[in-house]
C-alpha cells in the first residue's frame, strides 16, 4: 500500500505526518530516520486496523432534466405584494 506522507524541516529536525492519518506523526534528527519511523508506525497502525467501504442507501433524484426553479415558476402569482415589491427593487436599481 502507498500512503502519502508529508515531510517538513523545522527546528534542525524533520516532521513526518502520515495525509490520511492525520494522528500519525513522527520527529527525528534526519530525513531518513523519519522516513523509517513514520513507515514503522504506520506499519503497526495498519496491522491493527481494517479498511472497510459500507453502502448507504441512495437519495431519490430527480430525474435528468428536471429544472427545480423552473418548477417554483409562477407560486407567487397570486401574492398582492409581489408587483409593489418588484416595482420598488426595480426603481431603486434605477435609481443607481
Amino acid at each position: 500500500m502507498r500512503y502519502p506522507v508529508q515531510i517538513e524541516q523545522q527546528n534542525g529536525h524533520y516532521r513526518a505526518s502520515v495525509l490520511t492519518v492525520p494522528t500519525l506523526t513522527k520527529t527525528a534528527a534526519s530525513r531518513a530516520d523519519v522516513l523509517r519511523l513514520i513507515q514503522e508506525a504506520l506499519l503497526e497502525h495498519v496491522k491493527r486496523t481494517e479498511i472497510v467501504y459500507i453502502d448507504i442507501p441512495t437519495i431519490d433524484k430527480p430525474p435528468a432534466g428536471v429544472d427545480h426553479w423552473l418548477a417554483t415558476a409562477g407560486s407567487f402569482a397570486d401574492d398582492p405584494t409581489l408587483l409593489p415589491m418588484l416595482e420598488e427593487i426595480y426603481a431603486a436599481r434605477d435609481d443607481e
